[in-house]
């Protein structure tokens, strides 16, 4: 059951600081604290947007994604850096792009994390925005040390009704109908008469809204 809407500044909580990584890495014999180079953020930059309460703007203000914590923050009047919760109550538009709290599957393990929807209706094609951590140790003295730094990382998902979004491993009619596998025949049918190859975002989610037309078995 859906909640009431509750007060915006209730459920957000403080971040008190500015955010730096560090890693213990073994260099030239000894152990050394490495900062990762780079940001975690996806876009450093704050930027104007609302916070979502149930799928409603609730307030605007200025937000960015830590992409490397999957959090996201914003300013509060005073410019203190805040917290939102991890809710799926809660969601946000930053910059005209919207982030959506959902359950999704990780090697087979059910998590929730901010994804951004490409799409409106029963089933959803999920953009997921990250950033992880390289680096490079020497296996032998002609090898350079990379130090760590975040890299970015872009991938799809695919999400049906109430169930956790699936990973894709590509944009393809092979990985689209492995997830809508109960409508293959009528997708395939559907994708071959309209010429559509399924490898780029448009033409998926026509394929989707198609999907949505179908009787659910």
């Amino acid at each position: 059951m859906t909640p009431p809407l509750l007060l915006f500044s209730l459920i957000l909580m403080a971040q008190p600081s500015e955010k730096e990584v560090k890693m213990t890495l073994w260099r030239n014999g000894t152990l050394a604290d490495w900062s990762v180079g780079g940001t975690v953020y996806w876009d450093k930059e704050f930027k104007k947007g609302f916070a979502l309460l149930n799928g409603h703007k609730n307030k605007e203000l200025l937000l960015r994604y830590d992409a490397y914590s999957d959090e996201i923050e914003y300013l509060d009047d005073e410019d203190k850096r805040m917290l939102f919760q991890r809710s799926e109550y809660m969601g946000a538009i930053i910059d005209s792009i919207t982030y959506r709290y959902i359950d999704y599957l990780d090697g087979g393990e059910k998590k929730s994390g901010f994804f951004n929807p490409l799409n409106e209706g029963e089933t959803i094609l999920y953009l997921r925005n990250t950033k992880t951590i390289f680096y490079k140790a020497p296996e032998n003295g002609y090898e350079s040390f990379i130090p760590p730094k975040f890299i970015q990382n872009t991938s799809y998902y695919l999400k049906r009704k109430d169930r956790p979004a699936m990973p894709l491993n590509d944009l393809s009619k092979k990985e689209i109908f492995a997830v809508l596998w109960e409508h293959y025949a009528d997708l395939r049918t559907y994708a071959r008469e309209n010429k559509l190859r399924m490898r780029t975002v448009e033409e998926v989610i026509q394929v989707l809204n198609y999907y949505d037309s179908l009787p659910q078995k």
